[in-house]
């Protein structure tokens, strides 16, 4: 039962993790779905360039390859910095978290399980999973304190209340 569900973390959890921030992202004021897209597009670019060029000058063999054990998800014995599936889950989590803390804490805790469950699986060392959260996480503090000067609050309440009654104002 236990390896069920390493296995169904390590493999396929992390594909509820973009579904959920789109069910965010649709239920989002207008600025706040244009922030997000802009910062994801930047982000997701940015942690694929990143992720591949660190993976061209630093191997990280994956445990199986060095333990000689057997992972529960069969896998090729190439690189395993930096995790793919915990790259791409944290870049999103991290995304989120921009605009929403609550949305975006729900979001890493699954990182989190999907990094453990790769770990665990034979998959990846620590240093693979923790690799991948930090570069998502520092691509997206980069990329966000240069967007949001961009942007008019994107993700405060406040000034989607503001520009919603602005809208409904008469002009003078």
């Amino acid at each position: 039962m236990f390896d069920l569900l390493i296995l169904v973390a390590a493999k396929y959890l992390f594909i509820a993790i973009p579904l959920l921030a789109f069910a965010y992202w649709l239920r989002s004021p207008l600025p706040t779905k244009k922030y997000l897209v802009v910062l994801g597009v930047l982000v997701g670019i940015s942690a694929l360039a990143v992720g591949r060029l660190i993976a061209h000058f630093y191997f990280d063999p994956r445990p199986f390859v060095t333990h000689h054990i057997t992972p529960l998800i069969p896998h090729e014995p190439d690189n395993g910095f930096p995790s793919d599936h915990t790259l791409l889950s944290a870049t999103i989590a991290a995304v989120v978290t921009t605009c929403s803390l609550p949305m975006g804490a729900g979001l890493w805790v699954l990182t989190a399980i999907v990094g453990i469950a790769r770990i665990v699986a034979g998959l990846h060392t620590p240093l693979d999973v923790g690799g991948s959260v930090v570069i998502a996480t520092a691509l997206t503090i980069v990329a966000h304190a240069l967007l949001r000067r961009s942007f008019v609050s994107p993700c405060s309440r406040s000034s989607q209340k503001t520009a919603a009654e602005s809208k409904s104002r008469p002009t003078q």
